[in-house]
């Protein structure tokens, strides 16, 4: 190792003093011109985009998610997962997060293009079924043209007799039509009277238009006090089920009727146990945040995992229907918690196809960590 290198603090590689991130893992290298910003959204951003590039998904959403913990609108970070998810094959949750941030910020065409084209590659007819550009179409019609035109001259007064000929016999089938199906003038002079000609299935009325559902009534009145009144009452919530459970953030939107809220618990030894506590704290905190107004319409969720070293990172993004939850009511907890909501989103980190790995958890009551999964 020369004087003006040092080894990565993540894989142990050797980086040049000049060097902002690691050669091999893509890491933020922990001196360098860059190492006085490792907190800059932008040069995580950038570091999670070199980490996608490279296939590293999982160090990749973790950039991702020190962004979003800074800054939780911040629609580049948005659409940076989506990109990684994306690259992972994740359409369904890459469609989520490009919403998010075309939701964010509306003028940026290149998320909006990103959206657009993983919306036309999921739900457009298949591939055999589109119509064939125009260039092609006109190619097509100038080939056959000149091979009929080389294979046998077309006499002009024979087309112009056959176009005359169809036009005559369409205008009589419609007229023969048209007087079939005209009723005598007096068929509906009279109460009950009825065309002859039509099936009596025919003569039904069209239903009427169904009645568009309104949307979210505003909220309107002192937003922060109902905002303090919701966060103590999630936190008695919170300090009853599990202690070391911490409901950080509440917002509440006005012009949607949504309660916002983000809460965060210690890193547990498995994907399955990690998630199984998390479902069952968003299940117990999610009717109580509902219950809190009735003028609720939505309930939005947000859990990280408290790391023993580093930021916390986002696992759960949940999205309930307020009056669903409402009606499912406090401490009574359904057989499936995920079943209560709308939308949810699970980390890489701890989805359902790692259940076999280690989720870089601590031991319990403190002390060494448990080994890392492979």
């Amino acid at each position: 190792m020369t004087d003006n290198a040092f080894k990565c603090s993540s894989c142990g590689q050797e980086v040049g003093q000049s060097d902002n991130f690691c050669p091999v893992c893509g890491r933020a290298a922990s001196s360098g011109p860059l190492a006085a910003h490792s907190s800059d959204p932008y040069l995580l951003l950038m570091t999670a985009n070199v980490l996608r590039l490279r296939h590293q998904f999982t160090l990749a959403e973790a950039k991702c998610s020190e962004v979003l913990k800074l800054d939780p609108d911040n629609a580049a970070a948005c659409s940076v997962m989506g990109d990684i998810l994306r690259d992972q094959g994740r359409e369904e949750d890459a469609l989520e997060w490009y919403k998010m941030a075309v939701d964010r910020n509306p003028t940026n065409e290149a998320d909006r293009k990103k959206l657009e084209a993983l919306i036309d590659r999921r739900f457009s007819a298949r591939p055999e079924r589109r119509q064939p550009p125009l260039a092609v179409i006109k190619q097509w019609a100038k080939t056959t043209r000149a091979e009929v035109g080389a294979a046998r001259p077309i006499c002009p007064w024979a087309m112009v007799t056959a176009a005359i000929f169809a036009i005559t016999l369409l205008a009589a089938f419609t007229l023969v039509l048209v007087g079939k199906r005209t009723p005598p003038s007096s068929a509906f002079s009279a109460p009950g009277n009825r065309d002859p000609f039509l099936p009596q299935a025919n003569l039904v009325s069209a239903p009427a238009p169904r009645p568009t559902s309104p949307g979210p009534a505003e909220i309107t009145g002192d937003i922060a006090a109902l905002e303090q009144r919701l966060l103590d009452q999630l936190h008695r919530k919170a300090a009853e089920l599990n202690p070391n459970c911490r409901v950080t953030v509440v917002r509440i939107d006005p012009k949607q009727a949504a309660a916002e809220l983000e809460f965060s618990l210690p890193a547990y030894w498995s994907p399955v146990s990690a998630r199984k506590e998390i479902t069952r704290m968003a299940a117990a905190l999610a009717p109580v945040a509902a219950a809190a107004d009735a003028r609720f319409a939505a309930v939005n969720l947000r859990c990280y995992a408290r790391q023993s070293a580093g930021p916390d990172q986002l696992v759960l993004i949940a999205n309930g229907d307020a009056a669903a939850l409402r009606a499912q009511g406090e401490g009574k907890a359904p057989d499936n918690p995920e079943a209560m909501f709308r939308t949810i989103w699970w980390s890489q980190t701890i989805a359902p196809e790692n259940d076999a790995g280690a989720f870089n958890p601590p031991l319990p009551g403190g002390g060494a960590t448990a080994p890392k999964g492979p």
